[in-house]
C-alpha cells in the first residue's frame, strides 16, 4: 500500500486512481500579487521545522519562496499568524502565504498577509504539513516572525515520523540466513 501510495503521487496516480485512493485536486496555479515585481519564484527549502506555539523568525529573500514544516493532529484546528507590527506598508503588498499538505493541495491558498495574517485550517490526515512564504519584492530582504499555533484539540496525539511494518515487503524467507521468517 506505501509503494502504491509513493509509486502513484510520483508516477501520475494510476494506481491511487484505481484503487480510490487519489482525489483530483485542480492546481491552483501561481497567483500573481497585483503588487508583484517577480516573473519567478526562487524556491529555497525546506528551510526548518517551525514547532506548535514557537516563534520563527522567517528571512525572504527577493523574488524567493521558502518551505517550512509543522507537524499536527488531523483532530486539531490550528492558526498560522504573522507578527506585522514591524513591516513596512511596502511589505505589506509584498508577502504572500500558503499552507498545504504534504501532495500538495492547498489547506490555505496564496494570501497576501495585508489581507489576512492570521487564518485558521484543519489537516485532512495527521502528520507534516508546509506553510510556504513568498517575497514579491524584487529588491529587498524582508524578515517577519511566524508562529503556528493549535486552536482546538491540542492534546491530539500525533508523530512527525511514523513507523510503517510491511509483512513480506522483500519476499524472503529468512532473515541474514540466521532466523527463519
Amino acid at each position: 500500500m506505501v509503494l502504491y501510495l509513493l509509486g502513484g503521487c510520483f508516477s501520475g496516480g494510476d494506481k491511487l486512481e484505481e484503487e480510490g485512493l487519489f482525489v483530483e485536486q485542480e492546481d491552483s496555479g501561481i497567483v500573481f500579487s497585483e503588487n508583484s515585481g517577480c516573473d519567478n519564484w526562487i524556491l529555497e527549502g525546506p528551510i526548518d521545522f517551525v514547532a506548535i506555539t514557537s516563534e520563527h523568525s522567517i528571512n525572504v529573500d527577493p523574488c524567493s519562496e521558502i518551505a517550512y514544516y509543522s507537524a499536527a493532529s488531523s483532530l486539531s484546528e490550528l492558526s498560522v499568524q504573522f507578527d506585522v507590527t514591524e513591516l513596512s506598508d511596502d511589505a505589506f503588498d509584498q508577502l504572500d502565504y500558503r499552507v498545504e499538505n504534504l501532495l500538495g493541495v492547498p489547506l490555505i491558498d496564496w494570501t497576501s498577509i495585508r489581507d489576512n495574517d492570521s487564518e485558521t485550517f484543519q489537516l485532512s490526515f495527521t502528520g507534516e504539513f508546509i506553510v510556504k512564504v513568498r517575497s514579491n519584492d524584487s529588491e529587498k530582504m524582508t524578515n517577519i516572525p511566524i508562529v503556528i499555533e493549535c486552536e482546538t484539540q491540542c492534546e491530539a496525539e500525533f508523530t512527525r515520523y511514523p513507523i510503517v511494518f510491511m509483512h513480506g515487503l522483500a519476499g524472503f524467507d529468512t532473515l541474514l540466513n540466521v532466523v527463519d521468517y
